[in-house]
């Protein structure tokens, strides 16, 4: 479960935000080529973790677990700090 949201679990790093930004947009990227366009319903739940504990954590999360598109996905991280 330490994993989720967060790849750098098993080399022990600390990511900072843009970090977890690009990797969750490039996690969100490879789950869509794999599933589809309508797979980022399911990838949602995924978003939540890449962000736990980050500041303002909890407005960002509220809105991530709502997104229907990639491209909406997109624009709510190129916003958030």
């Amino acid at each position: 479960r330490g994993a989720l949201g967060n790849p750098w679990f098993f080399n022990g790093t600390t990511p900072n935000f843009d970090e977890r930004k690009n990797m969750a947009l490039r996690h969100a990227k490879m789950h869509l080529d794999y599933y589809g366009e309508k797979a980022i319903v399911t990838f949602r739940k995924h978003l939540a973790y890449y962000f736990k504990g980050t500041v303002n954590a909890k407005n960002l999360r509220g809105l991530l677990v709502r997104v229907t598109s990639f491209k909406e996905l997109q624009e709510i991280l190129s916003v958030a700090e």
